[in-house]
């Protein structure tokens, strides 16, 4: 994707962070907490406050939308090529064991009938359970025993 371009048609510079977020969301292809971002050696040259800036401006933009845990952590998920604005409107799985979160794009979350006068701003539906990796990997440990 070219984020340049899409950074600048919604009224973004396209900065070497906003670019470096973009590009780790993308590769990583799951919902990210801040934190993950801040740890990762290819964002390291950017600070804690610059990241969080960057991902509040991308997500005031619907470049990227975030979906809070369980666990209270907020993560970011990058939109798919060629959607305008959020794709939202679908489901997210949260691994309890390991924290790792998943997009279900083909489950969206059910129509709200607001009472007269309200607006959303957002909503969000969130599964939690233990991740096909965690159970292969409890499986395989009472293997052991």
């Amino acid at each position: 994707m070219d984020y340049r371009r899409k950074l600048n048609e919604l009224g973004l510079k396209a900065t070497p962070c906003r670019k470096a977020i973009l590009q780790r969301l993308a590769q990583e292809g799951e919902p990210m907490a801040h934190c993950d971002l801040e740890s990762d050696p290819e964002l390291a040259p950017f600070d804690r406050v610059t990241l969080y800036r960057n991902l509040k401006a991308m997500e005031e933009r619907k470049m990227i939308h975030r979906i809070l845990g369980i666990d209270g952590v907020w993560r970011y998920c990058i939109h798919d090529e060629g959607i305008v604005g959020c794709p939202g409107n679908h489901a997210h799985l949260i691994c309890i064991e390991c924290g790792r979160m998943v997009c279900l794009k083909d489950q969206p979350i059910p129509n709200i009938s607001l009472p007269e006068g309200w607006t959303i701003k957002g909503k969000q539906l969130l599964g939690y359970g233990i991740c096909d990796e965690c159970n292969s990997k409890k499986a395989k440990d009472h293997e052991e025993d």
